[in-house]
């Protein structure tokens, strides 16, 4: 279960950690597990760099998630047709949590993000 999966390296490893596309197709439980192991594993002051799906702009930019729902349960997408899934990592312990930029990739929007551990 990846609410408790852990990484197989030491607490405290890595100064910064980059997931892509790791949340859009996880339960919220399991975004939170994930959010806590990455930020188990950054040492103080490290950075997250996240590059996820975000909410929709425009109809078309919800085309993927949408196609998505028919093997993803609703719960897992509802965050990101949303925008809310970013607060899981501020639930997990981040800060200073940053949108630096936002893609449309015409059939999906990308979030790119920056979060800190202190």
């Amino acid at each position: 279960c990846l609410a408790t999966a852990r990484f197989s390296v030491d607490a405290a490893y890595f100064d910064k950690v980059v997931a892509t596309m790791v949340f859009y197709h996880l339960a919220p439980p399991e975004k939170l597990g994930l959010a806590r192991e990455l930020f188990r594993v950054l040492r103080r002051g490290g950075t997250l760099h996240m590059a996820e799906m975000d909410k929709p702009e425009t109809e078309r930019e919800g085309y993927f998630l949408k196609v998505a729902g028919s093997v993803v349960p609703a719960e897992s997408l509802g965050p990101h047709l949303d925008g809310t899934w970013v607060h899981t990592l501020s639930k997990a312990g981040f800060v200073g949590i940053r949108r630096l930029s936002s893609h449309s990739l015409t059939t999906a929007r990308v979030l790119v993000l920056r979060a800190r551990r202190q």
